[in-house]
């Protein structure tokens, strides 16, 4: 798939491949939750078994405050396992989809240099959606993709 194909796609919603379902942008968030199996816990919409973007399934969640809220953005967990954040899983983690959205969306616009304290970040832009995959410390180390409609 290209990146004008990616670009039709996502003007429409974010899709999943497992469940098979297009999370429509700007619907809110407990009709999206509904359509896909998120789970509504404390303050965020988790969704602990998905694949998307041609292979990643880390969990994703979105954060919410209310049920009402528009779905404009989600979030990839990358490096977290069962027990909690792993160092290792978070840099394993982010070079393994730094690698992947390379390959489905070419170089990243921007790319931030590891810091001494293992912090970094790359972003991609495809049409309206913005992909920003970066390690932070955060009382340890922790890596997010985040996708959001702009």
């Amino acid at each position: 798939m290209n990146n004008q194909q990616w670009t039709t796609i996502f003007e429409k919603g974010f899709p999943l491949e497992t469940p098979l379902v297009l999370l429509p942008w700007n619907k809110p968030l407990k009709e999206i939750a509904r359509l896909s199996g998120g789970v509504w816990q404390k303050d965020r919409h988790f969704w602990m078994a998905v694949v998307y973007l041609q292979g990643l399934n880390y969990p994703l969640a979105v954060e919410a405050g209310s049920e009402d809220r528009a779905f404009r953005e989600i979030c990839a967990y990358i490096g977290l396992t069962p027990k909690g954040w792993s160092d290792a899983a978070v840099f394993e983690g982010y070079d393994r989809v730094a690698h992947h959205l390379t390959h489905l969306f070419g170089e990243p616009i921007e790319r931030q240099p590891e810091t001494e304290l293992g912090e970094k970040s790359m972003s991609w832009q495809v049409g309206r959606v913005h992909f920003y995959l970066n390690i932070i410390d955060q009382f340890s180390l922790k890596c997010y993709l985040t996708i959001q409609r702009r």
